[in-house]
């Protein structure tokens, strides 16, 4: 005869085995990874900082601000707190210093996106999402016109203005400002017999302040300012000229730098999931030769919010001796007797009656108390359900440990109810041929119910 326990050993050692291997190839692939998305990083903030410095006269002398949907944020945000204006207006609104809106206004002025920012997003699988760069020409005198205007209401109360100011850091840092927004996807560019080639590039880009229709300015005299549209359409043209540089540049460097994570464990994993799918034969197995009488202990199932889950027992208690009949309660099973593909099981129950002066009844009264008696039932079974339902509780009794119905202290603390995991039968279920153990019927005088009542 086979000894299945040291069979199920060595192939947990095997198993073990292959995923330290395994381990190995993915520890190895996420280093790779994190070092290209710290190039990667390191080339975006290059790149922004050469555009700065080149771009300074072609733009007048404005600072570039890229803001990035990816992060929600700028690569670099003015530090609007050290312009006088807005300091000034800070000071007169003196909110306190635990004021939650005014300690965000602090963290986001100045604030950037950090290299963690950067990991994070990638570590996540995004090395092949789509993502939008806007590039803003920011005229600071403009800023700071539109920031007096908003904010120059006294009506409103301190608390209320930083609120705001707070809420829309970004959006006041954006407003009235030139800029242009690039759309970068990641798809096939292959044409005809070539094969797959999939690099990021520029889908599209938007000047949003440029109509297809331009009207009057001045309506009365019906006169349009040319000049000011020429301009305008001049400063798009240096900005198009820069960012469409800048953005060919930082998608280049996506498709030169993988920031991936394909780790080849494939063969490893095929050879693992060969050794677990042989183990779960020999553990069948062995629930078939060693197993002739089980008791279903309660299980360790706490909850997130530190409350015993009873819905998660009751699953683990129901046995089905059928694909579609599933009996409720069980906390036993008993085998009768092994045939070629059944085995008889003798199946335990918790029922639930009333008691009054020993007595079973079927119905409640007011002098009666709820009492849950065992019960059981003989039945040929597939083999392979009862294997399925003992297998599945000793799983979950490896993931979760047991109760322990004697500390009565960490039953109240977890709320744990013997009650709760009490679930009625199917009707079919109910009117098997259903026994009283013997101790029940030592116990209580039974004589008052009827096969049929259960």
């Amino acid at each position: 005869m086979k000894n299945y326990n040291t069979i199920i050993e060595e192939l947990d050692y095997d198993i073990s085995d292959l995923q330290t291997e395994i381990d190995k190839v993915n520890t190895s692939a996420l280093k790779v990874q994190k070092a290209n998305i710290k190039k990667l990083y390191e080339s975006y903030v290059n790149n922004i900082l050469d555009m700065q410095t080149t771009s300074f006269a072609t733009l007048n002398g404005t600072e570039v601000l890229v803001w990035d949907d990816r992060f929600s944020k700028f690569w670099k945000t003015p530090n609007i707190l050290s312009i006088n204006e807005v300091h000034n207006k800070i000071k007169e609104l003196n909110p306190s210093k635990d004021n939650e809106h005014y300690q965000r206004l602090i963290s986001n002025s100045g604030s950037f996106i950090s290299y963690m920012d950067f990991e994070n997003y990638y570590l996540k699988g995004n090395s092949e999402s789509s993502f939008s760069l806007t590039l803003y020409a920011w005229d600071k005198l403009k800023y700071i016109e539109y920031f007096n205007n908003r904010y120059k209401s006294t009506d409103d109360n301190s608390c209320g203005l930083i609120n705001a100011i707070s809420n829309d850091i970004y959006k006041d840092i954006k407003a009235s400002q030139h800029n242009i927004s690039f759309k970068a996807y990641h798809s096939d560019i292959s044409t005809g017999d070539e094969a797959s080639n999939y690099q990021h590039h520029i889908y599209s880009y938007t000047l949003p302040r440029v109509k297809e229709y331009n009207y009057s300015d001045d309506y009365k005299n019906n006169v349009i300012d040319f000049d000011a549209r020429v301009s305008d359409l001049n400063m798009y043209s240096r900005q198009l000229s820069v960012y469409s540089s800048f953005v060919n540049t930082i998608l280049d460097l996506h498709n030169d730098i993988d920031v991936s994570y394909f780790p080849d464990t494939k063969s490893l994993t095929d050879k693992k999931n060969e050794l677990i799918r042989q183990r779960r034969v020999n553990f069948r197995q062995k629930i078939y030769n060693d197993i002739d009488d089980k008791v279903i202990d309660n299980l360790n199932f706490i909850g997130s919010d530190s409350n015993y889950e009873h819905y998660r027992m009751r699953d683990i208690k129901r046995f089905y001796t059928t694909n579609s009949i599933g009996v409720e309660n069980v906390f036993r099973v008993q085998v009768l007797k092994k045939l070629e593909s059944k085995v008889k099981l003798r199946i335990f129950v918790k029922k639930m009656f009333y008691s009054v002066d020993g007595v079973l009844l079927k119905y409640n009264s007011d002098s009666t108390k709820k009492v849950y008696v065992p019960m059981y039932v003989e039945k040929n079974v597939d083999i392979r359900l009862f294997i399925d339902f003992i297998q599945r509780y000793f799983e979950h009794v490896s993931a979760y440990g047991l109760l322990n119905n004697d500390d009565q202290e960490n039953l109240d603390k977890i709320k744990f109810n013997e009650s709760s995991l009490y679930k009625k039968q199917l009707n079919n279920v109910d009117n098997w041929k259903w026994q009283f153990t013997k101790i029940v019927t030592d116990s209580y005088d039974t004589t008052k119910l009827t096969l049929i009542e259960w």
